[in-house]
């Protein structure tokens, strides 16, 4: 999943991720795959701990 648009690989048997690279085909965002890993982490994270009002 790319962190900037969320967008998932169409090809569940392949992935945007190549070694220690990541290049989203939707957004075009590229760079390092744990880079990317750490900020949907983050946004998940985020997403959970927010309180409901």
């Amino acid at each position: 999943t790319c962190h900037r648009c969320l967008h998932i690989h169409p090809d569940p048997a392949r992935s945007y991720r190549s070694e220690k690279k990541f290049e989203c085909e939707h957004c075009g965002w590229e760079g390092n795959a744990d880079l990317n890993g750490a900020n949907m982490i983050a946004l998940l994270g985020a997403a959970v701990n927010q309180p409901r009002g």
